[in-house]
């Protein structure tokens, strides 16, 4: 059956809301010629036409792309792939502290390696790091930007997605749950690595895997297989360990940086140290106007400095300001 075209679609939703050409044009807010003109298929519409059209026949997003896709000369197919959801990654409310050269680092094995792992203890960030480093990565996406120097723009068209594993107990539900993360169905009579593969086929896209060290074999091998089976996919993965895999890039997630011992800077000196920044800024969201002065500074240094500056202990650190002063909290 051969694809509508974008004249016939239009004059197809004109009828079927009993609306003439002039009256269709009248609520668009554009001449009837054009109106005309695009029904005989003498011309493509802009996109600021297309646009005033679609709301004035009242189309839902579906009925757009479909419109969109035929004005572009393109079928029913390019029209569902419009449709497709670009990715799906959580993102904290909060704001995000003190991980910028991290960001840029973790992007940049992202355009050397088709697999990177961040790695490092309980608390020190790594979920968060990954979050921020994909959210950015679709960003480069949507405006068109490299990933890399040797990543073209738009390396991930099929979108950025989180494939949450904290909740696992059966590693054998690895692959079903990134599947269910990515939106895809696997085929019930193929291991299921293999059957994640076949399903990803050709799709550009990154994944990312966070939390795999208790079902870290597992995470290995859903791995491996798409590295193998899907050319185009990229996997960021979080865990207390490597996934082992050949190929794999390891980035360390650090700890964040302390201020200088010694003492003597100031207190405003003393934001340039991210593990300080998160401290006040965490403190300042329960506590309002918490800042660091020259009273409590030796304070807040000598938290941040026996917390190691890992942010999760710096948050629930930061959190006691509302009832403990941080001069407590120091000698605690």
């Amino acid at each position: 059956m051969p694809t509508p075209t974008f004249a016939a679609l239009l004059r197809g939703h004109r009828d079927a809301r009993g609306l003439s050409q002039a009256a269709l044009a009248t609520r668009a807010g554009v001449h009837e010629e054009t109106v005309r003109e695009l029904e005989r298929g003498g011309k493509r519409p802009r996109p600021a036409t297309l646009d005033l059209l679609a709301a004035a026949l009242g189309l839902d997003d579906a009925q757009r792309a479909v419109l969109r896709a035929a004005a572009a000369g393109h079928g029913a197919a390019e029209a569902r792939e419009a449709l497709r959801p670009r990715g799906r990654l959580r993102r904290p409310a909060d704001s995000f502290v003190g991980r910028e050269r991290e960001v840029a680092a973790v992007r940049a094995r992202l355009a050397e390696h088709r697999l990177v792992t961040l790695t490092g203890a309980g608390g020190v960030g790594k979920t968060r790091l990954a979050v921020e480093a994909a959210h950015a990565l679709a960003a480069d996406d949507d405006r068109g930007e490299a990933a890399g120097p040797d990543v073209p723009g738009g390396v991930f068209p099929d979108g950025v997605w989180l494939a949450e594993l904290a909740p696992l107990a059966d590693p054998d539900l690895v692959s079903q749950t990134i599947a269910a993360a990515v939106g895809v169905k696997l085929d019930p009579d193929a291991p299921p690595p293999n059957a994640l593969g076949d399903a990803l086929g050709a799709r550009r896209l990154l994944v990312v895997l966070d939390n795999c060290e208790h079902v870290v074999d597992a995470c290995a091998a859903a791995a491996e297989t798409l590295l193998d089976s899907c050319p185009a996919v990229r996997v960021l993965a979080t865990s207390r360990e490597p996934l082992g895999c050949a190929g794999e890039a390891v980035f360390r997630v650090p700890s964040l940086a302390l201020p200088p011992s010694g003492g003597g800077a100031s207190a405003a000196a003393l934001l340039d140290a991210p593990a300080v920044r998160l401290f006040v800024d965490r403190a300042g969201a329960v506590a309002p106007g918490f800042a660091v002065t020259e009273r409590n500074a030796p304070a807040v240094i000598e938290v941040c400095r026996r917390l190691d500056g890992i942010p999760l202990a710096l948050e629930f650190a930061a959190k006691l300001v509302r009832g403990l002063p941080v001069e407590a909290e120091a000698v605690v």
